[in-house]
């Protein structure tokens, strides 16, 4: 399981930071009660291990998509946070990673090892049963744990997928029921333990449906479980060249104009809320469906726009592009969407995924192109926020009609495309850019030799070629 961080002092682990709360271990103790004497311990130690590695899990792959994981032992389990939300699909990478790791290092040699030591009669499992009892309930942990955790259940690693998959609140509503159902079944099993916990997952995820559909905050889960979400963040600011982007590169260079003071959630979600409040402000019906347009829950932020009234003031239009949009009304969100970028930038990244999710963004930069300087401006925007949101083809798609109009810089616009490029997993593509922008005056060797983005570029073998013309 992978949410957000706090707790006690931190070490190291392998370069991750990891928090451990010692009453995880009293809570494993409780589920071993059944052992005696020294073998409490040897339990508490397993379950320990099997969660620790199960965790890394997670933040292998986080590292694996760039970012710096953190690893928290809660009371009951296990958390791993990255620094900032990831796209769908690699949020469900990441979610299974934890079960995938435990299973591949821990459960399957343990298996391995226990059914050797079953078939070698007199061998080291007769010699050794301390040990070979040791490896047995490694294999027993880590299948059980594996399993158990790729159930559909917020706020286990299945029920991320979920969330990824149906949106938050469908996600809670099927989490009732697979909690319900498995704690009748694990009832039976005689687990009365786990069938409790189950209760508990399920008493929890009704509340938190509840509260989605009244258009309420998050709730907490004792032991450590809470469904907040990460402090908004401005995406980060890129390098402008200091010797020059080229003839009539500007002054925007990476950075288009706004970006750097956009958070990642509106500014009202950070507003003071009264804890129990008979009627939600728009404010807050405002933050809260762009929270669900956030998790791909298009049906729940439509019904909170439709409390709020889309055209009360206060109500964002690239709120309600965004709604029109995840509900099919491809042109009214067209129209809307429009409207705002001329207006002025969008007040986070959710917009920008919505447009290229529902494939919108080539008809919006056509229409903003259509209009003078600020259609043009309002275009370059799009295909930055489009960057910064993950969705590199798209912005890629919008920066080559920016460059295809021809009223933006074309060394820089030509730059920017080739980023793009690289990032959708397409260098040679972007390679062709970069030649474009070299070819329209771009002059910052630096840049391109530092910029992250170019990685994949640079790893080219006709990089070197085009690095040489620069500077000659």
């Amino acid at each position: 399981m992978f949410d957000e961080l706090g707790g006690p002092p931190q070490v190291r682990v392998a370069g991750i930071p990891v928090r451990v709360e010692w009453p995880f271990f009293l809570f494993a103790g409780v589920l071993g009660l059944d052992f005696h004497g020294l073998y409490i311990l040897g339990w508490i130690l397993i379950v320990f291990v099997s969660v620790l590695v199960h965790e890394f899990g997670h933040a292998v792959l986080y590292r694996v998509f760039g970012q710096h994981p953190t690893v928290h032992i809660t009371p009951v389990s296990g958390l791993t946070h990255g620094e900032r939300p990831l796209p769908r699909a690699k949020t469900i990478i990441v979610s299974l990673a934890g079960s995938v790791f435990a299973f591949g290092f821990l459960a399957t040699p343990a298996i391995v090892l226990r059914q050797q030591g079953l078939n070698d009669v007199g061998g080291w499992a007769f010699v050794h049963p301390a040990w070979f009892w040791t490896v047995y309930y490694v294999a027993q942990v880590n299948i059980w744990w594996s399993i158990f955790n790729i159930l559909p259940i917020v706020p286990l690693d299945g029920g991320h997928v979920s969330e990824a998959l149906i949106g938050p609140f469908r996600a809670r509503v099927l989490a009732v029921a697979v909690s319900a159902g498995a704690a009748v079944y694990v009832d039976a099993k005689g687990q009365r333990l786990v069938a409790l916990f189950l209760v508990v997952l399920a008493v929890w995820n009704g509340m938190e449906a509840y509260r989605m559909r009244q258009g309420g905050e998050s709730g907490f889960l004792p032991g450590g479980f809470s469904s907040p979400r990460p402090a908004p963040e401005p995406p980060p600011k890129r390098r402008r060249p200091k010797d020059g982007g080229g003839k009539g590169s500007g002054k925007r260079g990476k950075a288009r104009r706004g970006l750097s003071a956009v958070p990642d959630l509106p500014p009202e979600a950070d507003a003071p809320r009264p804890e129990r409040a008979p009627t939600r402000t728009v404010a807050q019906l405002v933050a809260s469906a762009w929270e669900a347009l956030r998790a791909g829950d298009g049906d729940t932020a439509a019904l909170l726009l439709d409390s709020a009234g889309e055209r009360t003031p206060g109500v964002p239009r690239y709120l309600a592009a965004s709604v029109a949009a995840s509900s099919g009304d491809r042109p009214k969100a067209l129209t809307l969407f429009e409207q705002a970028f001329l207006a002025g930038p969008p007040p986070n990244l959710v917009a920008a995924g919505v447009v290229a999710d529902h494939d919108l963004a080539g008809e919006l930069a056509k229409r903003l192109l259509a209009h003078d300087r600020d259609g043009v401006d309002a275009a370059a925007t799009l295909a930055t926020h489009l960057h910064y949101a993950g969705r590199f083809a798209a912005a890629a798609l919008v920066g080559e009609r920016v460059y295809a109009d021809g009223r933006a810089s074309q060394p820089q616009t030509a730059f920017e495309i080739a980023c793009a490029w690289a990032q959708a997993d397409d260098p040679r593509r972007g390679l062709e850019w970069l030649e474009r922008a070299v070819d329209a005056g771009f002059t910052a060797p630096k840049l391109i030799d530092h910029e992250a983005d170019l990685a994949p570029v640079r790893a080219l073998p006709g990089y070197a070629a085009l690095r040489e013309r620069i500077t000659s």
